[in-house]
Parts: structure tokens; C-alpha cells; sequence
């Protein structure tokens, strides 16, 4: 793959050549990163395939690439720059699917100062990142200090947009009437497995075997849902 790049203008012009079988995706991928990182960061991708057999033109489709002329094919790169924070391993939950975000469980692992996430804030507005996750295991169960982490960041003006990854369940009025203070900008992804109670409990392998405890449990999450929905807070189940 030949690359000319003017980091004064926001389009990188790329030439790309290919051996019958050869996989165009993963130098591209690597390449549209380095790009988004660079001193400017490139907006668009101009790219001249030469070459093509019908399945690697596929593969660049595939990649978001659109075709104008024969072999020549566009793209806009995405200019979102984004970060996650695992507030906790813990959960109140058991599902029998959870990948537990790739870390190694049997790892103990200490809760950073809540001064050392005020550095790392203020590092994320210097660079210009514009999406923040809070997630876990549960990150409601550190719901506090999730607020105390807001509050910062109102006091520094940095609002990117903010997403809490949570099974809903320790969703609290408390936590609902700080995030009144940012309509528009804050979202929950609430994952609900399932709308049978009796299903639902056996992929969270909830602890307690009482039928009432598991219908409470769903309503509690569906109340929630809805009621951070009247709160105008984005809600994705």
C-alpha cells in the first residue's frame, strides 16, 4: 500500500495494491487510526484500488468505502475519540454469558484516588476525547463516585457525551436528579436479557429462588428504564 498524506488539507490520497487473496482490511483499519491520530487529524480517506477481485471489493464495502469511478473509492473517518471507565469488577448479577471485559478475575486490583481520575479529566479534555463509558461490572454500584466525577467535570466545562453500560437494577433516584443537570448528553445502554421473569432469571443466575423476588427484579429494571426515559435521558435497551 503506497500512502501520500498532506497534513495541511484533511483527506489522505492512498494508493492500494492487492495480490489475488490478499485481505485489504486489516492494513486499512490500522491505517484510518493512524491517521485519526496524527497532528491533524484526516477526515476523509481518497483511495485508488488497483486490482480488484470481486470478494476485496466487498471487503472495502464492508469498510464503509464507496465507489465513484472504477477502482476509486471514498470514506469518511469517524472523528469520535473515545474512553472507558471500569468503575468496578463487582456485580450484582451472574450471567452465564458475561465475558467480564477481558480481565482476568482472579486479578485483585485497587480503585484509583478519585484525585488521580481528576488527572486523568483533565489529560481527556486536553486531547480533544468527546465520548466517555462508565461501565463495570456494574458501574452503578459506584454510583457516588460516578457523581463526584460528573460534578468535576462540569467544574473543568469538559462535556463530552456520556454513556453508563448498566443492567439497571441499582438505578437510583439520587443518581437520576444529578444527571437532570446534562439533558441530551448523558445515555444508558441497560441490557434486559430477557421480558419472561423466569428466563430472565436463569441468565442472571440471580442468587434468591423466591418467584416474587425475580418479577420484582425485571419490574424494577423496566420502571427504571422508563423513568429515566421521563428524565430525558437516552435510554437503549
Amino acid at each position: 500500500m503506497q500512502l501520500t498524506i498532506d497534513w495541511s488539507v484533511t483527506v489522505a490520497e492512498v494508493c492500494l495494491f492487492l495480490v489475488e487473496g490478499e485481505d485489504p482490511l486489516p492494513e486499512l483499519v490500522a491505517l484510518e487510526y493512524d491517521l485519526s491520530q496524527g497532528p491533524r487529524p484526516i477526515r476523509a480517506i481518497a483511495l485508488q484500488a488497483k486490482g480488484l477481485s470481486p470478494p476485496q471489493r466487498d471487503r472495502l464495502m464492508r469498510l464503509s468505502y464507496h465507489e465513484g469511478a472504477p477502482g476509486c473509492f471514498t470514506k469518511t473517518i469517524p472523528t469520535r475519540r473515545a474512553v472507558r471507565f471500569s468503575m468496578t469488577e463487582k456485580c450484582n448479577y451472574r450471567c452465564f454469558f458475561c465475558h467480564e471485559e477481558g480481565l482476568e478475575m482472579a486479578r485483585v486490583r485497587q480503585d484509583a484516588h478519585e484525585q488521580q481520575v481528576f488527572r486523568v479529566l483533565d489529560q481527556l479534555k486536553a486531547l480533544g476525547y468527546n465520548d466517555v463509558t462508565f461501565t463495570g461490572g456494574e458501574p452503578l454500584l459506584k454510583w457516588k463516585q460516578m457523581v463526584s466525577y460528573l460534578n468535576y467535570m462540569r467544574r473543568i466545562d469538559y462535556r463530552p457525551d456520556i454513556k453508563v453500560v448498566s443492567n439497571g437494577l441499582a438505578l437510583r433516584q439520587e443518581f437520576l436528579d444529578v444527571l437532570q443537570d446534562d439533558p441530551g448528553r448523558i445515555r444508558f445502554n441497560i441490557s434486559m436479557h430477557s421480558l419472561d421473569p423466569v428466563l430472565h432469571d436463569r441468565i442472571i443466575h440471580q442468587l434468591s429462588d423466591r418467584p416474587s423476588r425475580r418479577h420484582q427484579d425485571l419490574t424494577r429494571i423496566q420502571a427504571r428504564r422508563w423513568i429515566a426515559g421521563i428524565y430525558g435521558l437516552r435510554v437503549r435497551a
